[in-house]
């Protein structure tokens, strides 16, 4: 009897004990699972009665101490044996529920943590030293509902990065405030990009984590890349380049600039894969008058404690660090196409160089050499083109090149015609002028086609023609001309130069 007792309370023993005595290690790849005794518990038998009400009354301390531990202290984090893209987390459950559970250096539990205001220190921030004249700020449901209004009249704000949603693609994960803070700032003009915070663990939930971003992006007007939220804690571990890989290639695919969100330590001790190289950087440093990190980044994150009209409470600030080309723009003039180039840089020390190729001619033509005006004018012939555009700022140079299709010779001479009943006497009055002819160069020609003659056979079907004829005067040349019969005709508008080389012709129908 005495040794059963002995054996039960041993048992009961084990039992409260076992999840502090025993360890689990991953499974390794032959499924086998290793439990390791604690050195504690080696002398357990012995002292079984003695600790029985001890163990009892520590039990729910220990618990509780035990989950405090558990705090996201990230200086030391423990990194596991996850690198397979085959395992899944118990994220499952807090990703599907209604409601984001975000933990990280800066959530717990989907609450922002009161107070803390950097990576590893806390304490209230400190204005940022302004390297940047780009100010932005990101914003998500945690800032309730922003007046955007007042965000945009303040002044404070150039760009504004917006969470879409979290996790898996699914419409529960959405963000309460996406729907209404793309909206708004496509309302007012505020540039903006996109952000997706991420529970990924495998290249799986990256890929859905990519379709949730795209399904919720389609048809808006981004001008900030989309960015990869890793930061939560659940994600520890694993293949954080497979994963990344995973997403922003399908961001990149489908048209879109992509970037990687983390914090100073995560960039240093983590997301360290040159793949990285890849995507733009937004990099999380607060209580800091400059961002430390060494590598190349587009965005610093350098407070969590920006005030904004508009915005309740504390917001994101943000500095855009990086040139970048947004795209091209043209507008066609009388004298030359006009070309423009849009882009960001934090910098005012930006320079511009234009250039064509001629894809007929296989020739180089500068457009504008280097200058500090992101237009210029190009004067192209008729034919097929590669437009290209550098654009430098300190170091760092980039440049875009696009095809482009001229379909007649610049600049234009015509800059205007006229055909219509003389109301000075009989017939009808013409005129064309070119706003380039200040000089009195060029020389000027009408021709008259009659179109029934035209379409009848007729090996004759001009009716008229003025020959060519200077102005002396202005930069107008006007005619008038009687029509034989009622009907459709051509009337062709012309300019040479001094030479006599027809540079510019206009045709212009009319039923007279």
């Amino acid at each position: 009897m005495r040794n059963l007792k002995r054996i039960v309370v041993f048992m009961l023993v084990i039992s409260m004990l076992l999840p502090n005595v025993i360890s689990v290690k991953a499974a390794e790849p032959d499924n086998t699972v290793e439990i390791v005794q604690s050195e504690g518990d080696q002398n357990a038998e012995g002292n079984i009665e003695e600790e029985v009400e001890s163990n009892k009354q520590n039990e729910i301390s220990e618990s509780v101490d035990a989950n405090q531990g558990q705090e996201n202290i990230i200086s030391e984090p423990q990194m596991g044996e996850n690198s397979g893209d085959n395992l899944e987390t118990e994220n499952d459950e807090e990703e599907t529920i209604d409601g984001p559970l975000e933990n990280s250096w800066r959530y717990e539990n989907g609450k922002l943590i009161e107070g803390i205001d950097n990576y590893s220190d806390q304490g209230r921030a400190r204005s940022a030293q302004n390297t940047s004249s780009i100010v932005g700020i990101d914003v998500s449901e945690h800032q309730g509902v922003i007046n955007w209004e007042q965000v945009k009249a303040s002044g404070m704000v150039d760009f504004v990065l917006i969470r879409c949603g979290y996790g898996r693609d699914q419409t529960d994960q959405d963000d309460k405030q996406w729907a209404r803070n793309v909206s708004e700032c496509e309302r007012l003009g505020i540039p903006y990009g996109v952000y997706i915070y991420s529970y990924a663990t495998n290249t799986e939930r990256a890929a859905s984590e990519a379709q949730h971003v795209l399904r919720l992006i389609q048809g808006k007007n981004l001008t900030y890349p989309v960015y990869f939220d890793m930061e939560d804690v659940s994600t520890i571990g694993f293949n954080y380049a497979a994963i990344a890989q995973t997403f922003c290639n399908a961001i990149s695919a489908a048209g879109y600039d992509v970037g990687v969100y983390a914090n100073l330590y995560w960039w240093n001790n983590y997301l360290t894969d040159p793949v990285f190289n890849n995507w733009d950087r937004w990099v999380a440093q607060w209580e800091s008058s400059t961002c430390d990190y060494q590598g190349e980044y587009s965005v610093w994150q350098y407070t969590s404690q920006g005030s904004v009209p508009g915005i309740s409470g504390d917001v994101d600030m943000n500095y855009w660090m990086k040139l970048k080309i947004n795209g091209l723009t043209w507008q066609f003039r009388e004298t030359g196409i006009d070309v423009g180039v849009s882009y960001l840089s934090p910098n005012s020390d930006v320079q511009f160089k234009w250039q064509s190729y001629n894809l007929d001619t296989k020739e180089w033509n500068l457009i504008a050499d280097w200058n500090g005006g992101n237009w210029a004018t190009w004067t192209p012939k008729k034919g097929n083109y590669w437009l290209h555009v550098e654009v430098k700022s300190g170091d760092r140079t980039l440049s875009k090149t696009i095809c482009f299709a001229v379909s007649r010779n610049y600049p234009v001479y015509i800059s205007g015609k006229y055909q219509g009943p003389n109301p000075y006497g009989d017939g009808w009055l013409l005129g064309v002028s070119s706003n380039i002819n200040s000089e009195q160069k060029y020389q000027y020609e009408m021709l008259i086609l009659d179109c029934n003659k035209y379409m009848s056979g007729d090996p004759n079907p001009w009716i008229y023609g003025t020959g060519l004829a200077r102005v002396s005067s202005g930069t107008t040349f006007w005619t008038t001309y009687n029509p034989p019969h009622a009907g459709y005709y051509w009337t062709y508008f012309r300019i040479y130069d001094e030479t006599g080389n027809m540079i510019e012709d206009q045709c212009y129908g009319a039923k007279l």
